[in-house]
């Protein structure tokens, strides 16, 4: 069994319904591996980093709707910025090519003791990094700087 998911070890402002949904996702893989070890069934989860596919602007897309909905939003220019920043200028800069989430999961499937974790991608191993490192409160602000539309 293998799962895809990055969004539940760090978290992106605005997608917090979407950030939940990942948690779960990464929970149940966790309980899964240790429920269906003693059948000799692995479970594998891939965790990548930014991948330049058109997910994002489906989901910024989706999200903008319902968080800038009238000029008078409070996200409004948080939003923004944090859209430009994070998401169409990160992603055209840092985002890998989505081969290295299919090299990964053809790599678990094909492994008879795949790892528990797959970190790929540019930028996986430093959000990780950020985030278990530096500790919440820093990266609660790194992820606050995002926002800032100066």
């Amino acid at each position: 069994i293998i799962n895809v998911t990055m969004g539940g070890y760090v978290f992106f402002p605005f997608m917090s319904w979407y950030i939940a949904s990942k948690h779960a996702l990464e929970g149940w893989s966790d309980c899964l591996r240790v429920e269906t070890q003693p059948f000799g069934i692995k479970v594998a989860l891939i965790q990548p980093g930014a991948i330049q596919t058109k997910f994002s602007d489906a989901a910024m897309e989706n999200t903008h709707h319902e968080r800038t909905s009238t000029t008078t939003s409070v996200y409004k220019a948080s939003f923004d910025a944090f859209t430009k920043r994070f998401f169409t200028d990160g992603m055209k800069r840092f985002g890998s090519p989505p081969s290295v989430v299919s090299d990964a999961i053809i790599k678990a499937s094909e492994s008879s003791n795949p790892k528990r974790r797959y970190m790929i991608g540019f930028t996986a191993r430093p959000m990780l990094f950020l985030r278990n490192w530096l500790g919440d409160a820093v990266f609660d602000r790194f992820m606050l700087s995002q926002c800032d539309g100066s």
